[in-house]
C-alpha cells in the first residue's frame, strides 16, 4: 500500500530531516519540511496536513513551544515529536499526539505515522 496524506517534518537537522522526507515520499506521501518551529508554524497555517513530525531543540522555536502555538490557534493535526532528550511527557502535556526517543529505527516512525493517519500505510 501507498501512503495519500500530507506530511510536515520540522527539525534542523538537514540530515534527519532529509531522511524522514525521503521515506515518506517512497511511500507516496506528499512532504513539506522547516528548518525550526517558527516556519513549521508558518507552514501550518497556510496548508492542511494530515501528520506533523517534529523534533524538540531546534533554534529560533522549539519543538515543545511548536506543538503548544499550534493547539493555542486550535488546530487538531496529529504530531509527533521526537527527541534524544526525554522529554515525552513534556511533549504529551503540551498537546502532541505521541513521541518518540531518539535514536529510533525507521520502522519505529513507520509504525507510528502509520497508527496516527490510518489510511495508505507504509506496507509495499
Amino acid at each position: 500500500m501507498r501512503g495519500t496524506g500530507k506530511i510536515l517534518v520540522v527539525d534542523d537537522e538537514a540530515f534527519l530531516r532529509d531522511l524522514l522526507m525521503d521515506l515518506c515520499v517512497m511511500k507516496g506521501f506528499y512532504v513539506d519540511s522547516a528548518k525550526d518551529g517558527a516556519e513549521g508554524l508558518k507552514y501550518v497555517e497556510d496548508v492542511r496536513y494530515d501528520l506533523v513530525i517534529v523534533d524538540y531543540k531546534m533554534p529560533v522555536m522549539n519543538g515543545m513551544e511548536f506543538v503548544r502555538r499550534v493547539r493555542e490557534k486550535g488546530h487538531p493535526l496529529p504530531i509527533i515529536g521526537v527527541s534524544a532528550l526525554e522529554v515525552g511527557e513534556e511533549f504529551m502535556n503540551a498537546g502532541a499526539t505521541s513521541f518518540l526517543q531518539k535514536p529510533f529505527h525507521l520502522e519505529e516512525i513507520e509504525e507510528k505515522i502509520w497508527e496516527i493517519i490510518g489510511f495508505g500505510g507504509f506496507e509495499d
